[in-house]
């Protein structure tokens, strides 16, 4: 079993304990000095016979209705369960659910022991505590092996580190030598005079790589061991920049590395609780290393040192949430939105860097900016620990919420509490590549010979303008959304967030209708908070989604778009001249 009853004790033969015959004021005395909700109840040979609780002392007073005085533990026994040091932990924790406190004995029934849910509870904190540990000295050690890789601020020469870890990964070598002596005894014993076979290289070279070599499994940055990083960080061909930034020889960085590696390995297998020791280990490394970060990147040539960076150039964070008055000549970027109440905590925060103009593909928030954005406090682990802001799609809520709008973290700095995030480049590609033939097909639709193939690599796309008396009212668009979503939609933004909401209630008055013609029930977004309103049709689909599924979204994309603006468009013309209407009338 993974976990015992054991890791949560230290036996103890003189557990804190009550008799049966002694008063309750005595122990109760004796419960408040070490503040304990609780206490044992042993027989002579220390076996435990119940237990003896706060509770059980008031409901025995309040049924006998006689004074404190007059009680005895025996009167307020309570059944306790007991465990053996070798139990399942997760048998006790189901028995935790219903009870204070179980009780641990030895072999002969002895209490050596007792487990509360304050106990359990800190166990477990402490042993996320310490995978979150090793996590941030993994995610320091990546960070420093790319900073080798860097090409400038938000780009990393990803085909040199992918040829890198494909070599020191490289599997094929071994394969290939096997290969070879394979071969070599088939010749041999294929040979009349059975004597060794010296096959030819330079076909032994051909076939290996026609037959075998293309089987070998891709291994990505991403997905490599610890062992694997520390290997990478400590290649001798790179290790001289390194060295003079940690002035350390290379060995003792290695122990220092490997060490954690075992720890961590430790706690991935469920072995027994870490020692002091291997926790001030920990800890030490994680300091240790953390100190280089600016050091790391100035010795890489980065031309961008985080300590110096500036954040963010507005007073507040907050401020940058509302996009700024445009004037007529100005592009709209249809990405204003707001977090549903059931949402992420941190759906501001993603809301935010999706309203990042296109041209901006580097922000840097401070912590203090971050919660002022969320309308929050960040949890204490992200300013303790660096794997709290790792790229994490899957094990992270607040990550989840940045990669979802094409956002990563590029770095942060726990000591200048500033966080780099930066567009991530290869979503730009996906959408290029997504929109690209989706366009292509729609330009030879009857009423779309107007699109031109422009994808710049935005998340959107525009398709159509509705325009009234020479004011621009809003777009029909292509957008992807936060939640792997594709919205089909109506953009309403003319620069006047009066016009917009109007606008917005009128078409909002004949939602059945327009639901009913499109056989489909759309997303209404007001925006109350924004100057925008959106009308959308929702498609489930990611740009990271497989080429497969998304041909498929494309299919579905193209004639529900035809449906949507033929059923819109006129209305919007209509209901565009009430509202310019009503707008003109305001000013006379």
């Amino acid at each position: 079993m993974p976990f015992i009853v054991q890791e949560l004790i230290e036996e103890n033969p003189n557990v804190v304990a009550a008799r049966l015959k002694e008063p309750v004021p005595a122990v109760l005395a004796r419960m408040i000095e070490h503040d304990f909700s609780q206490l044992p109840i042993i027989d002579d040979e220390r076996r435990p016979v119940g237990m003896i609780t706060h509770e059980s002392i008031l409901r025995t007073l309040n049924h006998f209705g006689v004074g404190l005085d007059k009680l005895l533990v025996e009167h307020t026994r309570v059944r306790a369960d007991t465990f053996r040091s070798d139990a399942d932990l997760f048998e006790l924790l189901d028995r935790l659910q219903t009870t204070y406190a179980v009780l641990i004995v030895d072999g002969e029934g002895r209490l050596i022991g007792i487990v509360t849910n304050y106990d359990t509870a800190e166990y477990f904190r402490r042993r996320a505590e310490d995978m979150m540990l090793v996590e941030d000295i993994e995610t320091t050690v990546k960070d420093y092996i790319q900073a080798a890789y860097q090409v400038d601020a938000n780009q990393t020469n990803r085909e040199k580190l992918d040829a890198d870890v494909s070599q020191m990964t490289d599997s094929g070598q071994s394969l290939r030598q096997t290969f070879e002596r394979a071969l070599i005894h088939y010749l041999t014993l294929q040979s009349e005079n059975k004597s060794k076979v010296t096959p030819n290289s330079e076909w032994l070279e051909t076939v290996f790589n026609r037959h075998f070599d293309n089987q070998r499994p891709t291994r990505l940055f991403e997905d490599l061991t610890l062992y694997d990083y520390i290997n990478l960080l400590l290649d001798k061909q790179k290790w001289s920049r390194y060295q003079s930034v940690f002035t350390m020889e290379r060995d003792a960085l290695f122990n220092l590395l490997d060490k954690v590696r075992e720890t961590r390995n430790a706690l991935a297998h469920f072995r027994r609780d870490l020692s002091p020791a291997q926790r001030d280990h920990l800890r030490f490394s994680a300091d240790w290393l953390a100190q280089y970060q600016d050091a790391i990147i100035s010795a890489f040539g980065s031309s961008i040192s985080i300590e110096a960076e500036e954040a963010i150039d507005s007073s507040t964070a907050k401020e940058m949430e509302v996009s700024p008055q445009i004037d007529e000549t100005e592009q709209i970027f249809p990405v204003e939105d707001e977090a549903e109440p059931n949402e992420s905590r941190y759906a501001p925060l993603a809301i935010w860097l999706q309203n990042q103009p296109p041209r901006k593909d580097l922000i840097k928030p401070t912590f203090a900016q971050i919660e002022e954005i969320i309308d929050g406090e960040l949890p204490s682990s992200a300013y303790e620990h660096r794997a709290w802001w790792a790229n994490d799609p899957v094990g992270h809520v607040q990550s989840q919420q940045w990669l979802d709008v094409g956002w990563r973290v590029a770095s942060v700095n726990m000591t200048t509490q500033v966080v780099r995030f930066a567009r991530i480049q290869e979503r730009q590609k996906a959408y290029i590549e997504f929109f690209s033939p989706l366009i292509d097909r729609l330009i030879k639709e009857p009423g779309y010979d107007h699109l031109r193939n422009m994808s710049d690599g935005n998340s959107w796309h525009w398709i159509k303008s509705v325009v009234v008396n020479g004011q621009h009212l809003g777009s029909f668009n292509y957008a992807f959304g936060r939640g792997k979503v594709l919205r089909i939609e109506l953009y309403m933004d003319s620069g006047n967030g009066e016009i917009n909401k109007r606008l917005f209630d009128l078409l909002h008055e004949q939602k059945a209708e327009i639901e009913a013609e499109l056989n489909c029930e759309l997303r209404w977004q007001r925006l109350n908070n924004r100057r925008a309103s959106r009308i959308a049709c929702i498609l489930p689909g990611s740009i990271t989604d497989s080429e497969e599924a998304l041909a498929e979204l494309r299919d579905k994309a193209i004639p529900t778009m035809i449906a949507f603006t033929k059923i819109l468009y006129p209305r919007v013309l209509e209901k565009g001249q009430v509202v310019l209407a009503e707008k003109m009338n305001e000013v006379e």
